[in-house]
């Protein structure tokens, strides 16, 4: 657009006043350059400090071995094995993960014909819908260690079971602790 400051016909009148304009006490009104150009002013750029990834980690106790409630980590069952949980937990602690290293992962490795149907449960307490999705979450743990160390899909079969089968009455905290767990049964 050509601004002119004649004052000619046909001419066009410019988008601003040539003037500064004024205020209500009859001062100029400073106008800056940038404004009247319509220029962009670039925000200073502030430095972030860069984000550090956090890492998932179960949450021990005074000793590797018990839970906050006292009941061990991994028990033996006339059925197989259990991993327990505290309550709303699902992150294995680094014994559980030792466990599953040392003994379940050997095992299935030198038996490659060996079934393991890995269950996961939960207490009675919250909704049927959320005690089924950590009891997923619990087992997901569990896969992601024996797909880590190369044990084929085939040898295990995974049944959520959220906390449709106690193993103890869910009306105590002793009770309710035994329930939370994941189960390795020998097919």
């Amino acid at each position: 657009m050509m601004i002119s400051v004649g004052g000619g016909q046909g001419e066009e009148k410019p988008d601003y006043p040539l003037t500064p304009p004024k205020d209500s006490a009859n001062e100029f009104v400073k106008v800056y350059e940038d404004v009247v150009s319509n220029t962009v002013f670039e925000e200073p750029k502030v430095e972030e400090e860069p984000v550090k990834p956090k890492m998932a980690r179960a949450v021990l106790d005074e000793s590797d071995y018990k839970l906050k409630s006292g009941i061990a980590q991994v028990a033996e069952t006339n059925r197989g094995w259990d991993l327990r949980f505290d309550f709303n937990e699902f992150l294995l602690t680094d014994y559980q993960i030792e466990y599953i290293y040392q003994v379940v992962i050997p095992m299935l490795k030198k038996n490659p014909d060996m079934k393991l149907r890995v269950e996961g449960h939960t207490d009675s307490v919250g909704t049927d819908s959320v005690n089924y999705k950590v009891s997923i979450l619990r087992i997901s743990n569990v896969l992601y260690h024996l797909e880590l160390a190369g044990i084929e899909d085939t040898q295990i079969k995974v049944l959520p079971k959220g906390e449709s089968e106690p193993t103890a009455p869910n009306d105590t905290e002793e009770g309710r602790a035994l329930n939370r767990r994941v189960e390795f049964i020998k097919e």
